[in-house]
């Protein structure tokens, strides 16, 4: 896995967003965001598979869904953000 995959899968773990103490998880998930931008515009690749055959941008799918589940997010919220961050994110 390259440093974009660990960044994509949640700053800090993904176990952390589904805290109710962490307000939603919306402080890391903005975290996490940073950090993928970064990676990004320092040339990180999109495209690499990890030992599993994910794309970073199928692992920030699986956050997504996994803060959808835990009730961080609601399916409006995520799908949003999918929209928005794919235009960074998706090969």
């Amino acid at each position: 896995a390259t440093a974009l995959h660990l960044a994509c899968a949640g700053v800090g773990g993904s176990w952390l967003y589904a805290d109710s103490d962490l307000d939603g998880g919306g402080e890391l998930l903005s975290q996490t965001d940073e950090v993928i931008d970064l990676l990004v515009e320092s040339g990180a690749s999109l495209d690499v598979r990890d030992g599993e055959g994910l794309t970073p941008w199928e692992i920030y799918q699986s956050l997504m869904d996994n803060m959808q589940q835990s009730g961080s997010l609601t399916a409006k919220q995520a799908r949003e953000i999918l929209d928005e961050r794919s235009t960074v994110l998706k090969p």
